[in-house]
């Protein structure tokens, strides 16, 4: 096939809204996208100033920066130097940070492996700010990060049950706020959620560090830094 034969064809499979030739070309995920493009349409509820839920949209916007990965990692950071000599605390920070660090490497490796494009509602906002990813699939910035922090507190924390309820609530509010805007569709969205649930049950708990481990490793940092001469 010449070149001409190549560009055309590209330009084709463009107009026609096609990934390029491989794996993604095959038909059953060509009609599941299909039906996920056209359910998700019409639960962008709240992607513009014209949509039904506009008025919403502040709140919404709100919600989608509670779980950003500067949130979470910035505040992380913050508490274990706050409680660095609280060992219970200490230990149950340094193991929601592991957990969410290994939660950003998934998702980066599953979107470069899947580059899946966002809605069309909301794709020029991403192309304009060079600091955000134009790719959605999975909805990991977000939805794994957030179901991957609800199950451990849920499960490893101690705070009373009715403490707990706030960040069930919390990720089910993200979940459906990253739909709403017309961010993801709802086969992200759903990817996003079942991550999250993996990567706790076959990650996060069966490699969760004892007390004695998180200990051990501080105490290692402490003599690093009492080792440095300025």
């Amino acid at each position: 096939m010449s070149k001409y034969q190549e560009d055309d064809a590209a330009e084709k499979h463009k107009r026609q809204n096609l990934p390029p030739p491989g794996w993604k070309r095959n038909p059953l995920l060509l009609a599941l996208r299909g039906i996920d493009e056209a359910v998700s349409q019409r639960l962008f509820l709240a992607a513009d100033d014209k949509s039904p839920l506009a008025e919403y949209r502040p709140l919404l916007c709100t919600l989608e920066r509670s779980a950003h990965f500067a949130v979470w990692f910035g505040g992380l950071v913050f508490l274990l130097w706050f409680f660095s000599m609280d060992v219970t605390i200490r230990t149950f920070l340094f193991n929601v940070f592991l957990a969410l660090t290994i939660d950003v490497i998934l998702v980066a490796v599953l979107k470069a492996v899947a580059r899946r494009r966002r809605p069309g509602v909301s794709r020029e906002e991403y192309e304009s700010d060079p600091s955000s990813s134009n790719l959605s699939f999975p909805s990991g910035s977000f939805v794994s990060r957030s179901v991957l922090v609800t199950l451990i507190v849920v499960e490893h924390s101690h705070l009373f049950p009715l403490f707990k309820l706030p960040f069930v609530v919390w990720c089910l509010a993200v979940t459906v706020t990253k739909l709403l805007m017309g961010r993801q569709f709802l086969g992200d969205s759903l990817a996003g959620f079942m991550l999250g649930y993996f990567e706790y049950h076959l990650i996060a708990c069966p490699l969760w560090l004892s007390q004695d481990v998180v200990s051990y490793l501080f105490s290692s940092l402490d003599v690093l830094g009492d080792g440095v001469v300025y």
